[in-house]
């Protein structure tokens, strides 16, 4: 039967204690006094009283840390969306930087391209001239070895209609008549083909 009493005891001294009563006994539970009841009772009483009060704010603590929380789990989406699209915005620079990359070096590309073809159509335009002026040069050239041609013909015929009562002398000027007529032909002939082939690279140049 003690074992119950003892019990609590224990339990209505450590009561006290939080009450702010330390100095609670067996004896005030065995032969309580009127003065102590009193301020051992007051003091429950404001302990009850604290205890109604800390647990609204306890209530209020915690309506407010499920309030934090979900606050906190919000923020918490709202990050891992922000990084999400975060990391599509640097996926998508990154694209886009390459796709610069690749514009800038099929640029340079075309750059050298273009310097390449100037610099061969510079070069066409040089050779085009040259072959333009050869190509008039022979044709005074062979102008001029067609009159030469012309005024040797005539000469040759003079020198026939001379032959038959002319000494050896004139039978020796018609035959190098003849063979210098002979050379301008061959010449003429040697002229035209260097034209048509200087005609033939104008052509393929332009």
């Amino acid at each position: 039967d003690a074992l119950p009493e003892i019990k609590f005891f224990c339990l209505l001294s450590k009561l006290m204690t939080i009450c702010g009563n330390a100095d609670f006994g067996f004896k005030d539970l065995q032969a309580p006094q009127s003065k102590r009841f009193k301020r051992q009772l007051s003091a429950v009483i404001n302990f009850l009283k604290f205890k109604e009060d800390m647990q609204c704010l306890v209530e209020q603590g915690q309506e407010e840390r499920e309030e934090l929380f979900a606050a906190m789990d919000e923020v918490t989406l709202q990050c891992a969306a922000l990084e999400e699209e975060l990391d599509k915005a640097k996926r998508l620079n990154q694209s886009k930087m390459l796709e610069r990359d690749q514009a800038m070096a099929e640029c340079k590309e075309m750059e050298a391209d273009i310097a390449q073809q100037n610099r061969k159509q510079a070069s066409i335009r040089q050779e085009t001239y040259i072959l333009k002026k050869s190509a008039n040069e022979l044709k005074d050239q062979i102008a001029n070895l067609s009159i030469s041609l012309r005024e040797l013909q005539a000469e040759e015929r003079q020198l026939s209609k001379e032959v038959v009562d002319s000494p050896d002398s004139i039978k020796f000027e018609l035959a190098t008549a003849q063979q210098t007529l002979e050379d301008v032909k061959q010449m003429i002939e040697k002229k035209e083909m260097e034209r048509n082939l200087v005609q033939l690279k104008l052509q393929n140049a332009m």
